[in-house]
């Protein structure tokens, strides 16, 4: 059919179902008139009526729309979904199967929407017809990774319930459905995930893992989850700028998750790219607390970065008096950088 409108846009059909007006819409389908137009938004009628929730509206339509053919209908199901319609929902996917594989403008299928928003009961009725389970979105998201980042338990549990699932599928950042849960703080999600056998070795693009990401937000009960008797080895495993977890606890302040790592046996002097070691990082944010901390476990203060630049320099150049007093000793307060400077001379 050749969409079908008035000057300015609109459908006749569109405008019958705005205006509610029932009596009309009935008189017309039972003469046969088809409603099943499109307006400049292409929209249905139909498309419309489930939008606006109009149950009345959608009994008229429904059964005149052909829902075999998908046209200007294809994001009918999207619109139920939102609208948490669970009759209509069954009735669309009875009538036409395909529905359910469809994908909207961000590229999202019908139980990605139900994933993200934590519609349980909509991805229910959902499941019976196959839906593509690990399908991905103009993101690369699949629909355990949105709902995982959201922290939906229920939804998540549901869907590692479906045997063909994959927990693993990275997004366009590299990012898994373990790696989101636990930069979230997620620890029932990541846990499951966990169970289910979600590979904690992944890294995004930038070379984090789960545990960078639990690290740097200060998630200690994602952490202990990550790190168990069978994988202490990720506390020693670096990102691309050559960073491990203690790092970014120390730069991000999170004394109790770099308190843990420590204890399970993280290099506590281990130094990345730039040179800079848990120690220097702390004291560039003038991170008093897990200064101290370091320093007590045993952190050196006489490392230096690429630039030579020992923590004193660091906590000088960024005025940490406080921290500076921490890191001073008769030794470290004459070592000259890169240009020359000592520590109290880079301070001036």
């Amino acid at each position: 059919m050749q969409p079908v409108q008035l000057s300015d846009g609109k459908s006749i059909g569109n405008i019958i179902v705005d205006k509610k007006n029932h009596v009309l819409a009935r008189s017309l389908v039972s003469r046969n008139i088809l409603l099943n137009m499109i307006d400049k938004e292409e929209r249905t009628p139909l498309l419309l009526a489930v939008e606006k929730n109009d149950i009345e509206m959608i009994r008229i339509l429904i059964d005149q729309s052909n829902l075999s053919i998908l046209g200007y209908n294809n994001v009918i199901l999207h619109a139920a979904i939102k609208q948490q319609n669970k009759k209509l929902i069954k009735q669309l996917a009875q009538q036409n199967k395909e529905l359910v594989h469809v994908a909207n403008d961000e590229g999202q299928t019908p139980l990605m929407l139900t994933a993200l928003h934590n519609y349980t009961a909509s991805a229910v009725l959902l499941l019976p017809y196959n839906p593509q389970i690990n399908a991905c979105d103009s993101n690369g998201s699949t629909a355990l990774s949105l709902a995982a980042e959201q922290g939906h338990s229920a939804m998540v549990r549901l869907l590692l319930q479906q045997s063909d699932i994959m927990a693993d599928v990275p997004d366009n950042k590299q990012e898994t459905s373990l790696i989101k849960a636990s930069a979230r703080g997620h620890s029932k999600v990541e846990a499951m995930l966990l169970s289910h056998g979600a590979d904690r070795r992944i890294q995004e693009q930038q070379g984090n893992t789960a545990l960078h990401k639990a690290a740097q937000e200060g998630h200690l009960a994602i952490a202990k989850n990550l790190v168990d008797s069978q994988h202490n080895y990720l506390v020693a495993k670096k990102n691309n700028d050559g960073d491990l977890a203690i790092r970014k606890a120390a730069q991000h302040n999170q004394e109790l998750v770099l308190t843990f790592l420590i204890e399970h046996n993280s290099p506590i002097n281990q130094q990345n790219n730039r040179g800079f070691s848990p120690l220097h990082c702390a004291s560039q944010k003038g991170n008093e607390v897990v200064v101290r901390k370091l320093l007590g476990q045993g952190a050196s203060r006489l490392l230096l970065t690429k630039k030579d630049n020992s923590a004193l320099h660091i906590a000088l150049l960024n005025k940490h008096v406080t921290v500076a007093h921490f890191l001073t000793d008769d030794i470290i307060i004459n070592v000259e950088n890169r240009d020359g400077n000592t520590p109290l001379a880079s301070s001036e």
